[in-house]
């Protein structure tokens, strides 16, 4: 984790995916509800008071704001707000630090879960041409088609409700279903086939 302090009372911290391998966690098991997910705010409020002198008390209020930068890595902003500038009545019951982690946490998953996309994964472009082969006329929503960096490539659908049961049965014969963000996908493949993937390549 990197931090940096922006202000007497603001924080920056850039969370990178090797820590949260440390903690065992992937970006989806990042729910308020987790032990892990918590134990890592945790840490990250006592390592900003240790190395940055950023003392967030019990009854601190907080403003916190995280958002994904990358598919590797999210940034948080901790602020400490002022009485005078509290956005409630001042005979309202203060928010603790950790409620206001746990319920800014619950955001940011939701940001990562609008992100997602379903994508089938194939190891071939003989197999997405296969799969092309077998859609056709049985799909015909928007398609697109990504190349990995490692030579795999990512079939993805605009409307996966208009493919029926014996088509996904197909799909998962020769290939893999996936989620990934598109942020993911903008850096790790790059798009071959912008639209209509599948009635191009069932004429190949």
């Amino acid at each position: 984790m990197k931090f940096k302090r922006l202000s007497d009372d603001k924080l920056q911290i850039i969370i990178s995916q090797d820590d949260l391998n440390l903690h065992a966690l992937k970006k989806w098991e990042l729910a308020p509800y987790n032990p892990q997910a918590q134990e890592l705010f945790q840490e990250i409020l006592e390592k900003a008071n240790r190395d940055c002198g950023f003392e967030v008390h019990r009854d601190s209020q907080l403003m916190v704001e995280a958002y994904p930068i990358s598919s590797e890595s999210m940034i948080m902003t901790i602020t400490k707000v002022s009485e005078g500038s509290l956005p409630f009545d001042s005979d309202q019951a203060s928010e603790s630090s950790d409620d206001a982690l746990k319920e800014n946490l619950a955001q940011y998953m939701d940001a990562i879960e609008d992100d997602l996309v379903t994508i089938y994964e194939f190891d071939s472009l003989e197999y997405v041409i296969e799969t092309a082969h077998a859609l056709d006329g049985f799909y015909q929503a928007e398609s697109q088609v990504y190349k990995g960096r490692n030579g795999q490539y990512y079939l993805l659908f605009g409307d996966m409700g208009a493919l029926d049961g014996r088509v996904l049965g197909h799909l998962l014969e020769y290939g893999n279903r996936t989620r990934y963000s598109r942020a993911y996908l903008s850096e790790h493949a790059h798009l071959i086939i912008a639209d209509k993937a599948i009635e191009k390549l069932a004429s190949v």
